[in-house]
């Protein structure tokens, strides 16, 4: 990792002194030409129409100045490409925990991909990305696909009001959802529920109640939380001689913690459960903010130096469900539809915490397709401001199996 990092860096220092060079060339040339300009013109124009006087011509053609600024500007952007992907490796290599996977996946070394990548964009490459949109394509299609897990990805996402990007666990909330003054609409219609004969179904659309439209960032509730306690309470305590339970959880990325385990698989299960995980990590910044702000979300205490080969910390997650009480509970069969939504990260825990409960998986079709990432951290590239998301989290099984290769147990 180091000695691509060294070899990045010089292979940059010859980039940069190679750019400036011909710019330089380029910009003496013009001035050449300008200077010869100023100094022809009016001779040339005078044996032409003796009445031209010099004070007539008024500099170097414009044609001349927009060629340069043109150039210049061109210039800067492959170089401002260039210096990103540099440092989007750095970070990636940094804090992304999936280096071995993603290697035994594609079969090369990811410092020898980071590389090709970089001297394809300083060879030519960059200059065709003329937007920020087409250099986060350029980016996914030729290097963060191929890395895979985690997901990561690079997308052009506002600049305004960072923290709306956040995962919900950092913890940061917008004022305008707590203030009275203002006027925040509920949509209403997170549960659909139906009982056919001895079969009862279940639709949840979102476990976190806090939304927000896609372009404009208007704030929204998805639902009203009690309101959605008290009614799945009545629907869970109406299904006496009810024998099979289908709860379809697709296309939910966030927000297990908070509404399925208290309102769902505590209401259902009749016996205490439990299952303990661990998340490893290392020590880059958007790694170590992300512990820390997980952590202190669950109420997880520090973490611990790692004796896990390409890891630096870790910290383990004991998951706890007891029956809620009020005597609901059900002792039928529970079938949870799940889709790569509920599977993606930490959330795989809590589909892993109900199947210990003895509820069935059954893998759907996945909902939301287009959207399929759920929020996760992010750091900006400096010079495009494009995005680049992933989780920084490496989970296990208590066995040490990661959650990439081996799904739930």
């Amino acid at each position: 990792m180091g000695r691509f990092i060294h070899k990045i860096g010089f292979v940059m220092s010859d980039f940069f002194r190679r750019k400036s060079t011909v710019l330089r060339a380029f910009y003496w040339s013009l001035i050449a030409l300008a200077v010869a300009a100023v100094i022809a013109t009016p001779i040339i124009l005078g044996i032409v129409n003796p009445n031209v006087r010099l004070p007539d011509f008024h500099g170097p053609p414009d044609a001349l100045l927009r060629e340069y600024n043109r150039a210049v500007q061109q210039l800067r952007m492959e170089e401002a490409r260039v210096n990103d992907f540099a440092v989007l490796y750095q970070r990636v290599s940094e804090s992304w925990p999936f280096f071995t996977l993603a290697e035994e996946r594609i079969g090369q070394e990811i410092p020898e991909l980071g590389l090709e990548v970089f001297n394809n964009l300083r060879e030519g490459d960059a200059a065709d990305l003329r937007t920020n949109h087409m250099f986060a394509a350029y980016l996914n299609e030729n290097f963060l696909e191929l890395l895979h897990f985690g997901g990561i990805a690079a997308t052009v996402e506002p600049d305004f009001a960072d923290w709306l990007m956040e995962p919900y666990y950092f913890g940061l909330r917008d004022w305008r959802f707590g203030d009275p003054g203002i006027e925040t609409v509920t949509r209403g219609g997170n549960i659909e529920a139906d009982v056919t004969g001895n079969t009862a179904t279940l639709r949840i659309h979102n476990f976190l109640p806090y939304g927000y439209e896609d372009v404009t960032r208007i704030p929204f509730w998805y639902f009203n939380p009690e309101d959605d306690r008290v009614e799945l309470a009545a629907f869970f305590g109406s299904l006496e001689g009810v024998e099979y339970l289908e709860i379809d959880i697709r296309g939910i990325k966030s927000g297990f913690g908070e509404y399925f385990v208290p309102l769902i698989l505590e209401a259902l299960i009749t016996e205490p459960v439990g299952a303990r995980f661990y998340a490893y990590h290392n020590e880059g910044f958007l790694a170590t903010r992300t512990s820390q702000a997980f952590r202190a979300w669950y109420g997880i205490g520090a973490s611990s130096e790692s004796s896990r080969a390409g890891f630096e910390r870790f910290f383990a997650i004991d998951l706890n469900a007891t029956p809620s009480g009020g005597g609901i509970g059900f002792d039928g069969e529970i079938t949870l539809v799940v889709d790569e939504n509920n599977l993606f990260g930490h959330n795989l825990m809590f589909v892993q915490l109900a199947k210990n409960a003895g509820f069935n998986i059954e893998y759907g079709e996945a909902v939301n397709v287009d959207r399929l990432i759920p929020d996760l951290p992010f750091t900006r590239l400096p010079n495009s401001g494009v995005v680049l998301r992933f989780n920084p989290l490496f989970f296990t099984h208590e066995d040490g199996s990661a959650f990439e290769q081996v799904g739930l147990r």
